[in-house]
């Protein structure tokens, strides 16, 4: 999911229910994940990267390294109602800010700085996808 930028690409599946996972690391739904709900490591199954996702009430963590560089990244998520705000530090030590916010079933708006500092706002459904 995290589809576009920063957060979303990595983290945001994972910290809605491990549906998907993408970005941060390119962690798509090839990965394996082991342990319960609150704590899990995840391995990518095409480079044998790993994450390890906890979830504590409405707050999420994410770990992980490049296992060619041995570089880290973090991933931090916060739901407050409808609105997730997330913030990541990618391998290189960038940072990138997101919020999405589930307005009505199916449809939420993103906005957010990626990790060139550049600002980002997309609407979504789920029939049209992000515009």
């Amino acid at each position: 999911m995290l589809m576009r930028a920063g957060f979303r690409n990595v983290v945001l599946p994972v910290l809605t229910g491990l549906m998907a996972v993408v970005a941060v690391l390119p962690f798509t739904a090839h990965a394996r994940c082991y342990g319960p709900a609150k704590f899990q490591t995840c391995e990518n199954l095409n480079d044998g990267a790993r994450i390890i996702v906890a979830h504590e009430g409405h707050n999420s963590v994410i770990m992980g390294a490049d296992p060619g560089t041995g570089h880290t990244f973090q991933g931090f998520a916060t739901t407050l109602g409808q609105t997730t705000y997330s913030s990541n530090i990618d391998f290189h030590a960038r940072v990138s800010f997101e919020s999405l916010d589930s307005y009505a079933p199916s449809q939420y708006h993103i906005e957010g700085r990626n990790f060139d500092k550049r600002p980002y706002t997309y609407q979504c459904t789920v029939l049209l996808g992000c515009y």
